[in-house]
Parts: C-alpha cells; structure tokens; sequence
C-alpha cells in the first residue's frame, strides 16, 4: 500500500532563521564605491547643465546687443546678477528661489526706476510729438530685442505657454498706432510692454534653473538607487543567525525569483524619463521623484533583499529538516538513504532525499515550506511518501509515522502529530528519477 503521512515542523523552528534574514534589510548604503560612482554621476550631468545653461546666457547677451544704451545699462546689471545667481546655484541648490528671486526683485526695482523716470519725461515728451514718436520707436526696437530674445533663447513654452505671443500682439497693436501717428499714445503701452518683456525673460530664467535643479536632484536620488541595486545584486550569504559568510555571496535576482531584476528595469525606465534635457516632467513632478519615487523605491530594494536572503536560508532549513527526518526514517525503519534533491531542480523549492528497503520498498521525504500570505515562506511541512511494492496496511504506515516523528522529537525537533493525507500530490516523475545517491552532495543551497 502506498501512501503519505505529512508533518508540520513548529514555526518557531523556522522563525529564528527568518528573523535573521529579516536583518539582511539594512542593505549597507555607506560603500564608498558606491558613493564615488554617484558622485562622479552627478557632478558631470551637473558641468553639462550648467555649461549649457552658460552658453544660453552667452548667446542671450548676443541677442541683447542692439538695444538702446538705457535699455543695455538694465540689462548689464540684470546680466550680471544672474551670473552670480547661476555660480550660487552650482555651490549648492538650497535657497535657489530665495536667492533668485531677491536679485530678481532688485532687477524689477531698477527697471521700474528707469521707467518711472522715463514717464516724468513724458509730460515733457507729449509736448513734442517728434520726439514723442522717436522714443516710441526707440522703445518699440527694445522691445522687439526682448521678444526675439525670448524666444530664440528661453524654454517659453515650457514655463509660460501663450504668454509671449500674447505680449508680442500688443507690441503688433503699438506698432500700428505708431504707423498711424499716435506715437505719443502709444509710448505707455510700449513701455509697459517692453517691462512686461523684460520680467517675462527673468521669470522664464528663474523657473529654468528652479527646473534644472530639480531634474539634477531627482537624477542623483535615482542614481543612488541604481547604484544601491547593482551593489545589491551578490550581497554576502547569511548563515543561520544571519551574519555574513566569509567569501560567499548569493544571487538576489535568482533568489527572489526576477524582483531585483524588475525593479532594476523599473528604475531604469524611471531614469530615462529624467534625463532628457527636453523631458516633459514638471518642476513639482521631479521633486516628487526625489521626495516619493525614489525612497519608494529604496524601500522596495531593501524588501527583495530580505526575501531573497530568506529565501535561501529558507532553502537552506529545508535541508537541514530533511538530514534530521532521514536520520528518524532510517532509525525507525531500517530503510537506507540512496539519494537527494530539490523539486525540479529548483533550490528554490521543496527538499527530497529517498531511502530504499531491501524488499525495494520506499519513503520520499518531502520537506516545504507552506506558502504564507505575504509571499515569504511560511511553516515547515514534511511528507513522507510510502512508495511501497508489497502490501501495507494504513495501522502500519500510521504505526511508521509515529515512531519516526517520536525519534525526531527526541532528537529536539518540534512536530506536531503526524496527518495521514488520502490523495497526497503526486510528485514528477523526473523528480523521483533524479534522487540519486550523492555521497559528496553540499550542505548548503547554491548561493549563485
């Protein structure tokens, strides 16, 4: 008669070493590799930014460069605050906002000065419509200066659609009252116009370094988690209370069954969106990045490291399990051991050794993990496979059962009574012709 007795191992046999995986969370962070590799990562995306963002303003002044002496004074000393502003913005991005928007504000004050002076001359300048008119036009050509510059020059789109366009139809407007004669009238516009211009270009300056900033952060915070992935990958086997083997490391991608190879594609796709220097995201999406994505993300790592080291402590209390039941099997029974293996081949599942009778009877020890609803491995659950050619009554297998796990308590295990299992799952045939004796076989899992 064949059949099948199963054994629950008690949990707590198990909850030590899955306490000691649990440990393997503290992924260490502080590796100086690591931290030169991120480095030297940020610090050239960081050179190309703001060489780039040098360049723009260089090209910027270019298209400054026809514009009316009062005009350029303005703009040499808005220039040259946004120049110290930008080198500010290299030492350290803290207080970027506060920083540029104080210089802004003292730009804002100077050209509303300028103007308010230029509005007490025209009173005076209404008298005379000549040149009444050549400052309209004066003022029209900066204006256009501005415009041009803008747009050739400056993410206006990105940061303030419509708002150009918008401003360059009331300059359309002011030119055409200034081809009808109204000269005179039309200075006021033009001069709120050309301030608008002028504030939309330093707004627009602003919101671009605010963005490159945020794009730079949000890359250092997923390069840390790139480089934390790649260190992750063959971190040091545990042992049974959880400390570093020397010279032995374990597969975290194979172990956790592909999670650190998913999140590893996860943060990769996540970084492709980042870095583009056209990239659509937002200022507030790329600061979320560094403030949710990222430690999102981090947190994931630590948890596929965990199951993969509990796993393969898993695996690794699976085999001892089975030594302990083998020595029971054959104390109890006289069968001979002849071979093991693990399900499929697969060190991942459950731990098989057979034992032989000389009337070529047979038990298969089956020792696994029962699933557990959070993915990790659950209780300890052993089956023993009566693969019998003669017959045996169930008062004999039953009677077999019990004598084997009163061996093995006494020997310390913890089990509880044996369950006698009507249709037990039938195990591969591939599997039963795979546990062969291996006198040399390892004592521990393959850590890959």
């Amino acid at each position: 008669m064949s059949g099948a007795k199963r054994i629950t191992v008690d949990e707590a046999a198990w909850r030590q070493a899955a306490a000691a995986a649990a440990r393997l969370r503290a992924v260490q962070r502080d590796v100086p590799a690591l931290l030169d590799n991120v480095r030297r990562a940020q610090r050239a995306e960081a050179d190309r930014v703001f060489a780039a963002i040098d360049e723009r303003q260089r090209r910027l002044d270019e298209s400054l460069a026809d514009l009316s002496e009062q005009a350029r004074t303005v703009e040499r000393r808005a220039a040259r605050h946004l120049r110290e502003q930008n080198d500010r913005v290299r030492a350290a991005h803290e207080g970027l906002r506060a920083g540029t928007a104080r210089a802004l504000a003292d730009q804002e004050r100077r050209l509303r000065a300028a103007l308010a002076e230029g509005e007490r001359e025209v009173a005076g300048l209404r008298a005379d419509r000549e040149r009444a008119a050549a400052t309209a036009e004066q003022t029209l050509a900066d204006a256009r200066v501005e415009a041009a510059a803008i747009r050739d020059h400056l993410p206006h789109g990105r940061f303030a659609p419509g708002a150009l366009d918008r401003l360059e139809h009331r300059l359309a407007t002011a030119e055409r009252n200034l081809a009808s004669g109204l000269g005179g009238e039309s200075l006021s516009l033009l001069q709120d116009t050309h301030l608008d211009l002028v504030e939309l270009r330093a707004d627009l300056a602003l919101r671009d370094r605010e963005w490159q900033s945020a794009r730079l952060a949000a890359l250092h915070a997923l390069t840390v988690v790139a480089e934390r992935v790649a260190f992750s990958a063959h971190p040091p086997a545990p042992d049974e209370n959880g400390d570093p083997i020397a010279g032995l490391t374990y597969d975290v991608d194979h172990w956790s069954g592909g999670d650190l190879a998913r999140l590893r594609a996860e943060v990769a796709a996540r970084t492709e969106r980042v870095a583009p220097a056209d990239t659509p995201l937002t200022t507030d999406e790329l600061r979320a990045v560094v403030r949710r994505e990222a430690p999102d993300l981090e947190r994931r790592l630590d948890e596929v490291v965990a199951r993969a080291g509990t796993a393969l402590l898993a695996s690794q209390a699976r085999m001892n399990v089975a030594a302990f039941v083998v020595g029971a099997v054959q104390e109890a029974t006289g069968y001979t051991w002849t071979g093991n293996g693990y399900a499929a081949g697969d060190q991942r599942g459950a731990f098989l050794s057979r034992l032989a009778a000389l009337n070529d009877n047979e038990i298969v020890v089956e020792v696994a993990h029962e699933e557990d609803p959070n993915g990790s491995p659950g209780p300890l659950t052993v089956r023993l496979r009566s693969l019998d050619h003669d017959t045996v009554s169930a008062e004999d297998l039953t009677a077999r059962a019990r004598e084997i796990v009163a061996v093995l308590r006494a020997d310390g295990l913890p089990v509880g009574d044996p369950v006698a299992e009507p249709v037990p799952p039938e195990l591969p045939r591939a599997d039963l012709d795979a546990l062969r004796e291996r006198r040399g076989s390892e004592h521990r899992p393959d850590a890959r």
